[in-house]
């Protein structure tokens, strides 16, 4: 068995090679190697040597033989060329360049004797530049060219005035004419900080120095109104919920859709939420929903001039015959005109209302497909945005309060746009507040939370309020049909807020009537708003108030006029979905919803409550929509790099473990075109979604068993 010994020493001698291992524990043993080639090893060389077989040797004493060289001359040898390394180059190139410089060198001259002139002429020039080079140099006028720094040198260096140990560049002050153990603090502006004796020196250099004032305390730059402008000014970019501040200190906030939108709770409530949105009563701020004011004469006819946003196919379209009545708020799904089945902008819903003469919708879309719907419906009717110089002339005062700033705000930013026929369409968005509850107790916590304006003070709202009163409150949302709309005239929620959380007493449900009243308009009415807005309290005002006041304040100068939209699948059971919605001017019934026990919650939440009542949630489950397609790669990349930051040996292997070759997207494009090229299709079209209801109806009850065929 051969047996390879690493870190062996040759040593020469005359008639015997003896190497002695450098083992510790062997160190002692010697090995013969009487008779060895000398072409293998020569004296001062690192070997490897190996033990041989009894046949193998050339003589009996000699047990072991070089089996290879090591180091040659302190220089490694490459095992594989068995050449020596030097400096990272064969032995044999370096030879190799040494020949070639020496014949270079021992050629005849007469080679590059052509090149003897232009050497020549190389050579006059550098002779000429080294002659008209100055061999002096004046001091005088060195000296005033650099006077400058000479100064600083000597002011450096001239050290006969200072304190033992100090060096300074620069003008020195009272206190560092003194000794470091004399200094004390706050020297720079108090006299008495001084020795007796340099007190009348040191005054007038303290009464000439400028000092920095003394910075006001944070409570005092954390004041309201620096907050206000502070808060303003960070919305430049990203616009905040009016409940931001409220959301922040309990929430993690993300970016979404020029939206800064609560996620999730700090706290552990992904299970609470799901049990109170099927028991009790939860509550979400949904007010980043855009909401266009579209107005017309003839009802008629703008519904003709829209026609082409909808597909009667697959949603209701705004000829919806219930929902021209202005009792219910329904859904539809907008196209992009003529692109039917394709081109979907997104779902939206839409309100009818009438201010007199005028007929009014009121169109809510989402944010992600806002800049489409406004874009669509510029197209259709044809619209060019009003001048508004009258109000842009005024200068906008500088907000000292928040209702100021959202005073302000609806008079700039309302934009309205006119097109044909007399059509005017107006943009309400971040002008409403938008709070939707869900749970079985949404309209019990909702009607605790409103307290209605009596009845003289709000004769036209007289109907809606008995109804409220009678029926409505008392209702379950289950047993209410989807988009029911109620219109009321409420006080300013803070003068009923109860001291401390409870939970509301119910009272018996009431029977469901057979018709409600019509909803008023009051709230789509811009005049209304801002005095709505304009008559609300400060809190310092209403603390004052209450102070004042005896007993409890029933009510304020501030009439509020809100809407109740009931949601609901009108089948008597409540799901994770159902409940009701507040439109509103303001934002004060989100911490009155607070006190009576609805528990916040945030979009996490919103996406499992619709993956638990078997809802798509938009756009996030769309994906023929752009909208859609810009969420899904906001995810995808948000994963990915999710995934990249987990070590190699801890990333989930999806393609050759599990066979998934696009774990964080979702290509259905690529696998309709592999199924209908597997068919012999040549040509493959865009895949879109199937929303046609006859043909969603037939398909189910065919996959159900009810029909043999297909379509019928």
């Amino acid at each position: 068995m051969d047996m390879l010994h690493k870190g062996v020493r040759c040593k020469r001698r005359s008639h015997t090679c003896t190497v002695r291992r450098s083992t510790p524990v062997l160190a002692n043993f010697v090995f013969d190697l009487t008779g060895v080639v000398e072409s293998k090893g020569q004296l001062g060389d690192t070997v490897l040597i190996r033990r041989v077989g009894i046949d193998e040797r050339p003589t009996t004493n000699v047990a072991h033989a070089i089996d290879r060289v090591v180091f040659k001359y302190g220089n490694i040898i490459d095992p594989v060329t068995g050449k020596r390394v030097i400096k990272d180059e064969f032995a044999d190139e370096i030879e190799l360049r040494k020949q070639l410089v020496r014949e270079v060198i021992d050629a005849p001259l007469e080679l590059d004797a052509w090149l003897f002139d232009e050497r020549r002429a190389i050579q006059r020039k550098m002779e000429s530049e080294d002659l008209s080079k100055a061999r002096f140099v004046k001091v005088y006028n060195y000296l005033e060219e650099r006077a400058a720094q000479v100064a600083d040198l000597l002011q450096v260096v001239d050290n006969s005035d200072l304190v033992s140990g100090e060096v300074t560049k620069g003008p020195r002050t009272a206190a560092q004419r003194l000794p470091r153990h004399m200094r004390r603090r706050a020297m720079a502006y108090e006299v008495r900080r001084f020795p007796r004796g340099l007190r009348s020196f040191v005054a007038p250099f303290l009464a000439s120095s400028k000092h920095r004032k003394k910075p006001p305390s944070r409570f005092f730059r954390r004041r309201s109104r620096n907050l206000l402008l502070n808060y303003i000014r960070r919305q430049r970019k990203l616009i905040w919920l009016e409940t931001h501040i409220w959301h922040a200190k309990r929430f993690h906030v993300v970016d979404r859709w020029g939206y800064r939108l609560p996620d999730r709770s700090f706290q552990r409530n992904f299970r609470p939420c799901y049990r109170d949105s099927v028991r009790h009563c939860t509550v979400r701020d949904k007010s980043y929903l855009s909401c266009f004011l579209i107005s017309h004469d003839n009802q008629d006819e703008l519904i003709s001039a829209l026609s082409p946003l909808c597909a009667n196919a697959s949603s209701p379209t705004f000829a919806f015959k219930s929902g021209r009545t202005g009792k219910y708020e329904v859904s539809t799904l907008i196209f992009q005109p003529g692109q039917y089945p394709r081109g979907l902008i997104g779902p939206a819903r839409f309100l009818w209302s009438k201010e007199g003469e005028k007929h009014q919708l009121a169109l809510w879309t989402h944010p992600s497909c806002r800049d489409d719907v406004l874009r669509a419906l510029r197209s259709l009717l044809e619209l060019s945005n009003d001048d508004q110089s009258e109000e842009e002339t005024e200068p906008e005062p500088v907000p000292h309060t928040v209702e100021q700033w959202r005073i302000n705000r609806l008079k700039v930013r309302t934009d309205v746009w006119s097109g044909k026929n007399g059509i005017q369409v107006q943009d309400l968005r971040d002008q409403l507040v938008r709070i939707r509850l869900y749970g079985p107790l949404s309209s019990l916590v909702l009607a605790d939370a409103l307290k209605l304006v009596e009845d003289p003070n709000a004769s036209e709202f007289s109907v809606n309020h008995a109804e409220w009163h009678e029926s409505i409150s008392k209702m379950p949302v289950g047993c209410v049909q989807d988009g029911s709309t109620f219109s009321l005239l409420v006080e300013d929620p803070r003068i009923s807020r109860p001291r401390l959380r409870k939970v509301p007493a119910g009272d018996s449900f009431a029977p469901v009537p057979e018709t409600f009243s019509t909803p008023q308009a009051k709230i789509w009415s811009k005049n209304e708003r801002l005095k709505a807005l304009s008559d609300r309290l400060t809190d310092s005002e209403l603390n004052a108030l209450k102070g004042k006041s005896l007993g409890p304040i029933k009510e304020t100068a501030a009439k509020i006029p809100v809407l109740v939209v009931f949601r609901s699948g009108g089948s008597g059971r409540g799901d994770t979905l159902s409940g009701c919605e507040l439109i509103a001017p303001c934002m004060d019934f989100w911490v009155a919803l607070q006190m009576r026990t609805a528990r916040a919650s945030g979009w996490r939440d919103e996406l499992t409550a619709h993956l638990e009542a078997t809802r798509f949630c938009f756009p996030t489950d769309v994906i023929d929509a752009a909208a859609g397609e810009t969420e899904i790669k906001r995810m995808q990349l948000e994963h990915e790099v999710k995934y990249e930051k987990r070590p190699h040996n801890r990333r989930v292997n999806y393609w050759k473990k599990l066979s998934v070759k696009y774990p964080f997207t979702f290509e259905y494009a690529e696998l309709v075109n592999d199924w209908l090229m597997a068919k012999g299709h040549n040509r493959v079209e865009q895949p879109y979604v199937l929303r046609d209801r006859a043909l969603l109806t037939s398909l189910s009850k065919w996959l159900q068993g009810k029909n043999k065929n297909l379509g019928q």
